[in-house]
This record gives C-alpha cells, sequence and structure tokens, in this order.
C-alpha cells in the first residue's frame, strides 16, 4: 500500500515536471516584440540557430528562446518561420545625402540600416537629421563627419585647413563642438599634422578615418590608431620598393611586402572600406 502510494507520487511528480515546460513553452511574456521560429545567422561562428524565438525591448534584443512564446496584448509578433535573422547591415562608405530620397527603400529592402556619410559637412547636409530617420519615411541610422579635415592646398573647397599640431587641436575641436560621430581626414595633411590629429582624437575619444594622407605611410596611419582607411591609399605604395607613379608601383609590386602588410593589418584595427578608386 504504502509502495503504491509512493510510486503514485512519484508518478504524479514526473507528469507535472512534464507539464511545467510545456506550459512556459507557451506562456505570455512582456515584450515590445517577438519573432517567432526564426533562424537566427550566428556571424561570429557562421552557424544558423534553428527555429529560435527573439524578443525584442527598447530596440535592442533582450531574450533569445529556445521555443516558441506568447507576448502580452501590447506585444508585436511576427512569424519568423522559414526565414532568417541577421545584424543590420552597414554602407560604410556612402554619399547618402546626394540620393536619400531613392536610396532609402533600397537600403532597408537589402537589410542596410546604418550608413556612414563620409562627404562633409556641405550645404545639402542640413537636411539630414542626425541618426534618426527621416520623417514618415524608414531610413537607415546616419553617422557622419562634418568637415574635411586637409591640408594646404586642402582637396576641397570648404575643407578644415591644418599645417601644424596647433591647428590640428583646434580643427578637432571644432569637430567636437559640431558633435560629429568620426573626423575625416584627408590626403594632403603633412605627417606633423595627421599625427597631431591623431593624438588629439585619441585623447577626445572619437574615432578618425578616411584618405591616408600622400605623406604618411599605411604603417604610421595604422600605429596611430585611424579607424579606416578609404579606396586602399597607402596599401600599393607598402608592397613596392619604390614610390612614384601608379604604373611603377604596379610594376614592382612585392608579395612578400605585401603578404607583411596583410598580417599587420589582420592584427590592427583599421578595416579597409570601400575598396574601389
Amino acid at each position: 500500500m504504502k509502495a503504491n502510494f509512493s510510486q503514485r507520487i512519484k508518478s504524479g511528480f514526473v507528469i507535472l515536471m512534464l507539464i511545467i515546460p510545456f506550459m512556459s513553452c507557451h506562456r505570455a511574456v512582456n515584450h515590445d516584440y517577438i519573432i517567432n521560429n526564426v533562424n537566427v545567422v550566428n556571424v561570429k561562428t557562421g552557424k544558423i540557430l534553428k527555429n529560435k524565438t527573439i524578443a525584442i525591448d527598447s530596440n535592442r534584443i533582450s531574450s533569445i528562446y529556445d521555443n516558441e512564446i506568447s507576448g502580452s496584448d501590447s506585444t508585436i509578433v511576427i512569424d519568423g518561420k522559414g526565414k532568417y535573422l541577421i545584424p543590420g547591415l552597414w554602407d560604410m562608405h556612402s554619399h547618402y545625402k546626394w540620393n536619400r530620397v531613392d536610396t532609402d527603400p533600397l537600403l532597408i529592402a537589402n537589410g542596410i540600416t546604418g550608413v556612414r556619410e563620409m562627404w562633409g559637412d556641405m550645404p545639402e547636409y542640413v537636411k539630414i537629421p542626425k541618426n534618426k530617420p527621416q520623417e514618415g519615411v524608414v531610413s537607415p541610422d546616419i553617422y557622419f563627419a562634418a568637415d574635411f579635415i586637409d591640408g594646404n592646398p586642402p582637396a576641397f573647397p570648404g575643407s578644415l585647413i591644418v599645417t601644424n599640431s596647433d591647428e590640428a587641436v583646434v580643427a578637432v575641436n571644432n569637430q567636437m563642438e559640431k558633435k560629429v560621430d568620426f573626423l575625416k581626414v584627408y590626403g594632403m595633411l603633412t605627417e606633423e599634422a595627421f599625427l597631431a590629429i591623431a593624438k588629439e582624437a585619441k585623447k577626445r575619444n572619437i574615432p578618425f578615418a578616411g584618405h591616408i594622407p600622400n605623406d604618411v605611410s599605411i604603417y604610421k596611419a595604422i600605429e596611430a590608431g585611424m579607424a579606416s582607411s578609404e579606396h586602399l591609399y597607402g596599401f600599393l605604395n607598402a608592397c613596392s620598393s619604390v614610390d612614384t607613379s601608379n604604373e611603377a608601383l604596379v610594376s614592382t609590386f612585392s608579395e612578400n611586402r605585401f603578404d607583411s602588410l596583410c598580417t599587420v593589418l589582420a592584427k590592427s584595427n583599421m578595416a579597409m572600406s570601400h575598396l574601389s578608386s
């Protein structure tokens, strides 16, 4: 009799333990958004996490569930069956303001949720809301530099001209007052001015990117902490024993120098952005 009673207790306990997870799979949880049954692409490992449920709160992924869940009355639930979820993509070298009305739908449709505006603080720029979508339009987040910081003579009119260390500090302060997301340096800067900008940028905790100046080696730019180099400037020069015309650089291209540079780049934090000229 005691044995039968104990067996019933154990059986009831087992059934209860089976019911609880089943109920938890369908419990109502308060989230802003829920995406059910979606395949999550782990971009670090390349693996696909199948049939996961993603919860989003305050525009951030807050939880990943193994099973489908139900949201509260205010939760927006999205069926992700047969679909794949990846992080938002970035266009890291954009002249977005030139044709943003036409490109916004294309960017979003192709998963690009952020753009880095590289053109500078030209008159049209004031019409672009910083880091916010256009009213009534789904737009990517915008991260921008204001003025080009260049040497003398500058490549473009309206650039901030910097020729020495003191002017570099003034230029960085000028851009910080404009609340830019990063500094854009350009090709006519002297090595002194470039390194002074790098030092002040590090001090002010703001990234700097753009064109590696003509007078600065790519190795110096990497060492200085440049966030990204556009158009492969300085790359071909570092792969040659000469530093003259592009034709000479190509004809004297060294695979050993190339391999050495790639090794240094791979260990650095510098990105190579917008590789076309």
